[in-house]
C-alpha cells in the first residue's frame, strides 16, 4: 500500500467518548501506568499479576521507549482494555497530517512532539531512523494506520463497574473527577488527556489515571495516580481497584 493509497483512509477526530463495562467484573482487576513503548517491563509486569485478572491501561501505550509497535500489537491481540493517552491522541494528528499531506509535511507540522518520544514510535514501525524525518522505509505503513485506526475507537474514560470506597472507578489518562458532571463536551476530553490537577477531597467517582509521573502510586480515598515513570528508567506500576495492591516491575 502506498502513502498516496493511505491519504484515502480518513483518521477522523475522535470525539468524547466512554465506554460501560458489560460483562461481570472479575475478581481482580489491575490498572496500569503509562507504558510509553517499554514492551519488556510491561512482560515482566503482567507475569507479576495474578492469572485471569482483568487488566486496563491508563493510555500512553506508546512513545519514548523503544517497541511501541510491539506493545500495540501485544495489547491490541491480548484484548486488554485501554483509554486514549496524549501521546496517541497526538500520534493520530500527525497520522492524519502524514496521510493527506504527506511525512515531510507531517514532521514539520508536529516537530516539538516527534522530538519529544514520536520519533522513538515511528522508528519501531521502520518508517523512519530514530531522530529523523526521512522517509526509510514504507513497508510498515499499512501495519501503522491500522493501529492508528485501533486507537482512534479508544475512549477517553471507561467506566469499569466496579467500586472503591464506595465511589464508581472511572479510569481515564489524566485526573478529571472534579469535572465529572461536564464529561461529554470537548473541553472535558482535553481535560481527560492532559490535565495535571488532582481531585480535591470530594468527587463523585474514584479516578484511576496516569499522566503525571510519581515516584510511588499515589492512592488517596478518591483517586489513584498510577504512572511511576517507567520511560524514565523507573518502574512500571498496577494498581488492583479491588484491594488496594500495588505491583510493579523494574525498568528494562
Amino acid at each position: 500500500m502506498t502513502l498516496k493509497s493511505l491519504a484515502k483512509i480518513h483518521l477522523k477526530e475522535p470525539r468524547p467518548r466512554s465506554r460501560i463495562a458489560m460483562k461481570a467484573p472479575k475478581k481482580h482487576t489491575f490498572v496500569v501506568g503509562d507504558v510509553h513503548g517499554e514492551f519488556d517491563t510491561l512482560k515482566a509486569l503482567l507475569e507479576r499479576l495474578p492469572e485471569g485478572a482483568r487488566v486496563i491501561f491508563a493510555g500512553d501505550l506508546i512513545d519514548r521507549g523503544k517497541k511501541s509497535r510491539e506493545t500495540l500489537k501485544f495489547i491490541r491481540e491480548s484484548g486488554f482494555e485501554c483509554v486514549l493517552g496524549n501521546h496517541e491522541d497526538k500520534m493520530l494528528k500527525f497520522a492524519r497530517d502524514m496521510s493527506f499531506s504527506g511525512f515531510k509535511r507531517a514532521c514539520e507540522l508536529h516537530k516539538g512532539f516527534l522530538e519529544r518520544g514520536g520519533f522513538e514510535t515511528l522508528a519501531s514501525y521502520g518508517i523512519c531512523k530514530r531522530g529523523g524525518a526521512e522517509l526509510a522505509n514504507k513497508k510498515w505503513l499499512e501495519e501503522f494506520f491500522e493501529d492508528m485506526h485501533w486507537l482512534a475507537a479508544l475512549p477517553v474514560y471507561l467506566e469499569t463497574g466496579v467500586r472503591r470506597n464506595r465511589l464508581p472507578v472511572v479510569v481515564s489518562h489524566a485526573p478529571m473527577a472534579e469535572r465529572w458532571s461536564e464529561r461529554g463536551g470537548a473541553e472535558f476530553r482535553e481535560i481527560a488527556l492532559t490535565s495535571r490537577k488532582n481531585p480535591p477531597a470530594k468527587t463523585l467517582i474514584f479516578n484511576v489515571f496516569g499522566h503525571t509521573p510519581q515516584k510511588e502510586v499515589l492512592l488517596e480515598p478518591n483517586f489513584a495516580n498510577v504512572d511511576t515513570g517507567c520511560c524514565y528508567g523507573k518502574k512500571l506500576s498496577a494498581l488492583c481497584i479491588e484491594t488496594g495492591e500495588i505491583v510493579s516491575a523494574n525498568h528494562r
